[in-house]
């Protein structure tokens, strides 16, 4: 018995802004990839001469990106001024502490770029061979290269018509990844 088994998975995620965003309150820009995926191979052989041989790759690309950028011949241009409720945004910090199990947040006037990727991925490859003589093999291949950008290029944030704006006005840049495979 033999089983092959091939998942490719290429995701491309973005949130952006290359013009103008003009707020009396708060202007977010987030991108958030969440892929979990569960892979089960196998393959069996019986009989006098019993062999099983199971083949299993995984391969997972992502791309999550949050930014405020020109393009050209329209150069960004944001305006946060911060007079409402405070938005979402990532603190900066581990929750759970060093187990890095996720990531605290924390409210946020003004500007928020955020991007954040998590990935899971459990990959279990088996093989069986029995009778007489039996043999198995398996070859297990599970990669996930995930790229995370937070970022603010060539473009002006709160640089003219604050007039009116928040004591607490801010802006906040962030990016997070984190990634499992068992």
């Amino acid at each position: 018995g033999g089983a092959v088994s091939v998942l490719v998975v290429d995701n491309t995620t973005t949130a952006k802004i290359a013009g103008t965003a003009d707020a009396w309150g708060n202007v977010v820009v987030r991108s958030a990839d969440d892929t979990d995926v569960t892979i089960v191979d196998g393959a069996g052989g019986f009989g006098l001469g019993g062999a099983g041989v199971s083949v299993g790759v995984m391969s997972v690309t992502k791309t999550t990106e949050a930014y405020v950028a020109n393009t050209p011949g329209n150069h960004a241009i944001v305006h946060a001024r911060g007079n409402a409720a405070g938005a979402s945004a990532l603190a900066g910090t581990l929750s759970g502490g060093d187990a890095g199990n996720g990531f605290d947040s924390t409210t946020a006037q003004g500007l928020v770029v955020e991007a954040s990727s998590h990935g899971k991925a459990f990959h279990l490859n088996v093989a069986a061979g029995a009778g007489f003589i039996g043999l198995a093999g398996g070859i297990t291949v599970s990669v996930m290269n995930a790229d995370t950008h937070a970022y603010i290029d060539n473009a002006d944030v709160n640089w003219t018509g604050n007039g009116g704006s928040d004591g607490q006005q801010a802006v906040f840049v962030n990016a997070a990844d984190e990634a499992r495979i068992a």
